[in-house]
């Protein structure tokens, strides 16, 4: 497995584009250097750029000779050497332990950019169950790949030497890099999650439960994995430009609420009293859709204690369908959010109760969720006003017996009426 990675590696130097190689090709099946070459250059049109690709397939036939002379080169230098023993610079891995050789350390020989060549895969963060199996020459289960990939990413990541720049002494030099590196970090995730998407799906369409999709795919829970993988399903950006397209929108919401004869002892007249002396006021509106709806607030927003962590919730606080956590006694005015599905918080510490609704919503059609019937209009109303999804027919709301079924909810078209006649922006 080690020359493998190493050809991956060495063929292309970006971190990014080398992990999705890998993961597309043991997704074909290619376990050894020797698997290579079965390619053709359709094969791996799915997961590489065209020039990638034909770089790919190239260098094939030069890494067969290549790995016949090394082959020959070590079994001669083997049994010349064989009563030696290994230098102090060596570092043993899984298969120098199997195959009897070792890796010698070349850190003076190569420069920062060349960090590849001395990578190292941390086989001890891996499972003593994956570790069994590769002894004894098992194939470890599908999962586990995929964790030794996310362990490789996750190594390639944290290493100093691959950075795009290096540490700077300058106070603003180091922030630029901060900005750059954090930016890179969400284009690789954004990278890695469209390039896994189909995969990502074959695990939802089975039955996978979110503890194992949060295990497999953590990423697929975070805000930048799930917006990816929510463009890839609906077509739906979510975007700055969305952003504020929707925050008009929301404003104008919490307008129409305003103009309307409103008792101050209803529900609704006590959330406007609240939003008036401030607050959020896309927290507002979207509580005034579930006041005017009828809906249940209590199974969409639930309050905790501001001090409260994931590990302070009890599963039992919490529905089973998607729903924000509100870290304070009042969501106007909220400073810290979560998300949670199937009764556990999947994203913690969000900032913004904007992006705790975007990810909240997104996660009925990443996990096909139907809508609870206790807050059908409502999300009904954010799907088709807010994120512009108008499906021809059918409805995402749980069926009810001897309740007639409608393609839209009458108060959702009701209610989209009235705030386009109220002046609703686009």
């Amino acid at each position: 497995m080690d020359a493998f990675l190493q050809f991956v590696a060495n063929l292309f130097p970006n971190p990014t584009t080398s992990i999705l190689a890998i993961e597309g090709l043991k997704s074909l099946g290619v376990e050894t250097i020797d698997d290579l070459q079965f390619l053709k250059e359709q094969d791996v049109a799915g997961f590489l750029k065209p020039i990638e690709a034909r770089k790919l397939i190239a260098q094939i036939p030069n890494v067969a000779s290549t790995q016949q002379t090394t082959t020959n080169y070590t079994s001669a230098e083997y049994t010349s050497d064989a009563s030696s023993s290994p230098g102090p610079g060596c570092s043993t891995s899984p298969s120098s332990t199997l195959t009897g050789g070792c890796e010698t350390s070349s850190e003076s020989l190569v420069s920062d950019h060349d960090w590849h060549y001395d990578f190292v895969v941390p086989w001890e963060k891996m499972p003593a169950s994956f570790m069994r199996k590769i002894k004894s020459g098992e194939r470890p289960s599908c999962s586990e790949r995929r964790q030794l990939v996310r362990t490789v990413a996750s190594e390639i990541l944290e290493n100093p030497s691959c950075q795009l720049e290096k540490r700077q002494n300058c106070s603003r030099k180091k922030k630029i890099e901060m900005f750059q590196n954090e930016e890179s970090n969400v284009k690789t995730i954004y990278n890695l999650m469209t390039a896994t998407y189909t995969f990502q799906r074959n695990d939802i369409q089975s039955g996978k439960d979110t503890r194992e999709l949060l295990d497999e795919w953590p990423y697929l829970f975070q805000a930048a994995g799930m917006k990816a993988h929510f463009k890839e399903l609906t077509g739906i950006d979510m975007n700055d430009s969305f952003e504020e397209a929707t925050t008009s929108k929301f404003r104008r919401i919490s307008e129409y609420f305003q103009f309307q004869c409103t008792e101050r002892a209803s529900r609704a007249g006590r959330i406007l009293t609240k939003l008036r002396t401030g607050g959020d006021h896309v927290c507002g509106a979207v509580m005034l859709l579930l006041a005017h709806f009828r809906n249940d607030q209590d199974q969409f927003l639930v309050m905790v204690e501001d001090t409260c962590v994931p590990n302070d919730i009890c599963p039992e606080q919490l529905p089973p369908t998607p729903c924000i956590v509100v870290c304070g006694e009042n969501p106007l005015t909220a400073s810290v959010y979560m998300v949670a599905v199937d009764q556990m918080i999947v994203n913690d510490h969000l900032l913004s109760f904007t992006e705790a609704l975007y990810l909240m919503f997104s996660l009925y059609y990443i996990l096909n969720i139907s809508y609870p019937v206790e807050l059908g209009a409502t999300l009904e109303f954010l799907q088709r006003c807010i994120f512009r999804i108008n499906p021809h027919k059918g409805t995402k709301v749980q069926k009810r017996e001897k309740k007639r079924v409608y393609s839209v909810n009458p108060k959702v078209l009701s209610l989209t009426s009235k705030i386009a006649a109220f002046d609703w922006g686009d």
